[in-house]
């Protein structure tokens, strides 16, 4: 009789709207939306980091490629500047190496077209093979490329980060008030 009488008080005060800390209902269609957007978010951030720790080392190789251009340019002894190409091909050996080692879940990632929605915007990186930059300044190409994909990677924390805010005033009803249900017990 005593639970009765505890679960009908409980059933009033939640009835009459004392304790509001129910969600707001949510379609399945929603949370499958979430799902495949972060899936794709994090999809373009693993990629978007390869793709930086690639063209970094990229930037690496071609800028002692271009001193290796430089000393050819003064170089009059025959040894010393064949030597010097053979550095220059190694170095080109290189980038090729890392360029075919840029690859996510199986996709080439240089001269592909990378894209994720975040909160509604669409961001888009696309990448050129560094080695078509070869004769024109492929150091600075890369410098411009990682200065888009961190500028990117900004504006999808900043849209992540909108998110979040406005998932608060989505969420729960926080105007609960614990004293009228600590006296029922």
């Amino acid at each position: 009789m005593v639970q009765k009488n505890i679960l009908a008080t409980l059933k009033k005060h939640i009835d009459s709207g004392i304790i509001e800390a129910t969600p707001k209902k949510v379609t399945k269609i929603q949370i499958h939306n979430f799902g495949e957007n972060m899936k794709g978010i994090n999809e373009f951030i693993g990629a978007t980091q390869i793709l930086s720790i690639n063209l970094s080392k990229i930037k690496n190789l071609s800028e002692k490629i271009e001193w290796i251009n430089e000393l050819l340019k003064q170089e009059e002894n025959k040894n010393t500047a064949s030597m010097l190409k053979t550095q220059k091909n190694a170095h080109l050996a290189n980038i090729k190496f890392v360029i075919d080692g840029a690859v996510f879940m199986g996709v080439k990632l240089f001269d592909t077209k990378l894209s994720c929605i975040v909160n509604k915007m669409i961001f888009n990186l696309n990448i050129e093979n560094p080695l078509n930059y070869i004769d024109n300044n492929m150091f600075e190409y890369c410098n411009e490329k990682l200065d888009e994909i961190n500028l990117i990677m900004e504006k999808i924390n900043s849209r992540l980060n909108d998110v979040d805010k406005d998932s608060n005033s989505i969420g729960y009803n926080e105007s609960f008030k614990e004293n009228p249900f600590i006296k029922l017990l």
